[in-house]
C-alpha cells in the first residue's frame, strides 16, 4: 500500500483534515498557530519556516532552515554542538583540557559553517528539546525521505530525538533508509509499568516529602499567572542552563494554557508560585518541556525533587513511558531511570561532496569522542 504524503504551509494549513484522535487534537491546537503566525511570533530565539506533513493519518511538523545566527539548538546543529559544547567546556576544571576543547570547538565550528550544516529540514520537530514519535513504518520513512528530498533538494533531512529505549522511536526504519545516526546527548527514561521503581526506598522518600510539604499542588487552568510561570521557566532553562534553549514568550505560554495544550501544575505557598511543570503525552510517552522553579528559595524546600515526583506520578497514573530528557543525571540515575544516548538521524547522500564530508566529519568526531563527554557533562 502506497504512503500518501501531503505538505501544508501557512496558506493551506486550514485545509488540513486533522486525525480524529487525542494526538490529532494536540497537533491541531499547537501547529495551526505556529504555522500561520510563524515560530518567531512565539519564541524569542527560534528562526525557522514551519510546515506540516500529513503522512497517511499522521501529522508531523517540519522546520526548514538555512543558517540563522543565534538560533535555538532545536533548529541549529551548529549551536547544538558548538554553542552548547562551548558552554559545557567552560565548566571543565582542568585549564589545559578546557583550552584544548575550546580550540577544537572553534575549529569544528568553522568546518560546520563551511559545510552549511544548518541547511536542514527537520521532521517531527515540535520545537521542544524532546520530540515524541508516532509509530512510523519503514515504507513511511522512506516515502518521507524521498518526498522531502524532492521538495528541498539542497537540504539535509533530519529526525531529532531518536533513542533505543522508546519503541516508537523509528531507529531501525531510519537505518534502513540510509540515515546516519549522530549522537546528541544522554537522556533518561522511566518505564512506569515497572513496579520495582516505585517500591524503592528513594521513591518512597520522595512521596513522603511530597505528602509533608507545606506547598499546595494545584492545576493551572487560566493564564493570569503566565508572566510568573514564564519567569520560573526562564530561571532554569535560560538563566541557569543556556540561552540556546527555546526562549518562549508570554504569547506562547498563554496559547499553551488557554488551549490546554500542556497540563500545567504549580506549587504555591501564601499565594506565591514557586514551581511549575507543563507536560503532555503522545503515543504512550510523556514529556515535560516546561519546568521551572524559584531559585531564590532555599534548597531545603526541595522544589526540583517535588516537581520531579509529581511528574513521575503523572506518568505512572497514565502507565506511560516517561522521557525525562537530559540534565540532573545523578538525581535520575540513582532513582534507576534508564540512561541512553539520544541521536539525530541525518540523510545527506543527495548533497554535494563537500557537504557530505562535513556531515561525516561531525559524525566521526561526535560518535568517537562526544559520547563519553555527554555522559560526563
Amino acid at each position: 500500500m502506497d504512503t500518501k504524503i501531503e505538505l501544508f504551509d501557512s496558506s493551506t494549513i486550514e485545509q488540513l483534515i486533522w486525525p480524529n484522535s487525542e494526538e490529532g487534537l494536540f497537533a491541531k491546537k499547537l501547529l495551526i498557530p505556529l504555522v500561520k503566525d510563524g515560530a518567531a511570533s512565539y519564541f524569542h530565539n527560534i528562526k525557522t519556516e514551519m510546515m506540516v506533513l500529513k503522512v497517511d493519518d499522521l501529522v508531523l511538523p517540519i522546520t526548514i532552515n538555512d543558517f540563522e545566527s543565534d538560533n535555538s539548538y532545536v533548529c541549529s546543529f551548529y549551536n547544538y554542538y558548538v554553542g552548547l559544547g562551548s558552554i559545557n567546556a567552560s565548566i571543565i576544571k582542568n585549564k589545559l583540557l578546557r583550552y584544548l576543547v575550546t580550540k577544537a570547538l572553534k575549529t569544528l565550528g568553522k568546518i560546520l559553517k563551511l559545510g552549511k550544516i544548518d541547511k536542514i529540514v527537520s521532521v517531527n520537530n515540535w520545537l521542544f528539546s524532546t520530540n515524541l514519535y508516532p509509530k512510523l513504518n519503514d515504507s513511511q520513512i522512506l516515502s518521507i525521505r524521498e518526498f522531502i528530498q524532492e521538495k528541498f533538494p539542497k537540504h539535509a533531512i533530519v529526525f531529532r530525538s531518536i533513542n533505543k529505549v522508546d519503541k516508537n522511536s523509528p531507529l531501525s526504519g531510519l537505518r534502513n533508509s540510509k540515515f546516519h545516526l549522530i549522537a546528541s546527548r544522554q537522556i533518561f527514561l522511566n518505564d512506569t509499568k515497572e513496579t520495582t521503581f516505585f517500591e524503592s526506598r528513594l521513591f518512597k522518600g520522595d512521596l513522603k516529602l511530597l505528602e509533608k510539604t507545606d506547598y499546595l499542588l494545584d492545576d493551572l487552568k487560566n493564564d493570569f499567572e503566565s508572566t510568573k510561570i514564564l519567569g520560573l521557566y526562564n530561571e532554569i532553562y535560560v538563566d541557569k542552563y543556556s540561552k540556546l534553549n527555546p526562549q518562549l514568550n508570554e504569547k506562547f505560554v498563554k496559547l499553551l494554557i488557554q488551549h490546554q495544550i500542556f497540563n500545567f501544575k504549580i506549587l504555591q505557598k501564601n499565594d506565591r508560585i514557586d514551581g511549575v511543570i507543563g507536560y503532555y503525552s503522545a503515543h504512550g510517552v510523556m514529556s515535560s518541556p516546561f519546568f521551572g522553579y524559584n531559585t531564590k528559595v532555599p534548597q531545603q524546600a526541595n522544589l526540583y525533587r517535588l516537581l520531579s515526583t509529581v511528574l513521575t506520578l503523572e506518568a505512572k497514573n497514565k502507565k506511560h513511558l516517561y522521557n525525562q530528557s537530559s540534565g540532573a543525571s545523578f538525581y535520575k540515575s540513582i532513582r534507576k531511570a534508564t540512561a541512553t544516548i539520544e541521536y539525530s538521524a541525518v540523510y545527506f547522500k543527495h548533497l554535494p561532496f563537500s557537504n557530505r564530508m562535513v556531515w561525516k566529519t561531525l559524525k566521526i568526531v561526535v560518535n568517537t569522542f562526544g559520547i563519553q563527554w555527554m555522559k560526563k557533562y
